[in-house]
């Protein structure tokens, strides 16, 4: 048998692949099951990749692993050779950004895998608990701006698939439990067609966003700003919504969105 020169590579590798090809999320006993390395380093080794974001873990080690936005990045990159699209985008955000003193944040529907996850942000110096790149909202879609503008826009099966992933739980007073008074809520959002939430990490937190559309008219992802603030401003949302849809009519969605 010809000897590997690197073996946690090689392995490594297989781990995406098979995450890649299953249906389900792979559980860590049939990631072992499959690579020649002992638990201990078969642990090492999907923590890094897991900390890296080519993996992303569902509820820690029992939840089972499936693939991680940045290969998905990755992956687009390569097949369209479109990455200027990408560049751009995080160049239209970080000037909104810095123009509004807000944090923004793109997440994308993968339609693969049932999830909400974070695909780019640009991030102010006075803004608090925002979530990074690859980071998985499904978990708290139904009290988050971006998972409610998804919800509110997507079809019922997938609506029903997301909510199911994401096992809402109630947080604080402002949570909205899925139910009639969430599908209430996201009537609304349709209509009106933005969102505006009230962020449960702080009493002074908000947030505001719009839904992305492909071409052919399907929702693809979301994109929001997310600021501190003494109390929620209407003028100050409205606002940082045009700047939002400056973004959004420049995106080409069936790249970003992977719709």
């Amino acid at each position: 048998m010809k000897k590997e020169r690197a073996p946690a590579l090689t392995e490594g590798l297989r781990i995406i692949e098979k995450a890649v090809a299953s249906d389900e999320p792979i559980t860590f006993e049939q990631i072992l099951a499959g690579v020649e390395m002992s638990r201990s380093s078969v642990s090492r080794l999907i923590k890094v990749l897991v900390d890296s974001r080519y993996l992303t873990a569902l509820d820690g080690y029992r939840g089972g692993y499936v693939p991680g936005m940045r290969l998905f990045s990755m992956v687009r990159h390569l097949n369209h050779g479109r990455g200027k699209q990408f560049e751009n985008l995080r160049m239209q955000m970080a000037s909104l950004s810095e123009q509004t003193g807000t944090s923004i944040q793109y997440a994308v529907l993968d339609r693969a895998v049932n999830r909400i996850t974070i695909l780019h942000k640009a991030q102010c110096e006075n803004s608090l608990h925002v979530a990074g790149y690859g980071v998985d909202v499904t978990r708290y879609a139904n009290r988050h701006a971006l998972g409610k503008l998804i919800l509110a826009n997507c079809s019922a099966d997938e609506k029903a698939a997301l909510l199911e992933h994401g096992n809402p739980v109630r947080r604080t007073k402002h949570t909205v439990m899925p139910g009639p008074e969430l599908d209430k809520l996201l009537d609304e959002i349709r209509e009106l067609g933005y969102a505006e939430d009230h962020e449960e990490s702080g009493e002074h937190i908000f947030r505001t966003g719009l839904p992305v559309f492909s071409k052919d008219g399907v929702i693809a992802g979301a994109i929001c700003c997310h600021w501190f603030a003494a109390a929620f401003d209407e003028d100050v949302a409205a606002d940082l919504r045009k700047g939002l849809k400056e973004i959004v009519d420049a995106m080409d969605a069936d790249v970003i969105g992977g719709a």
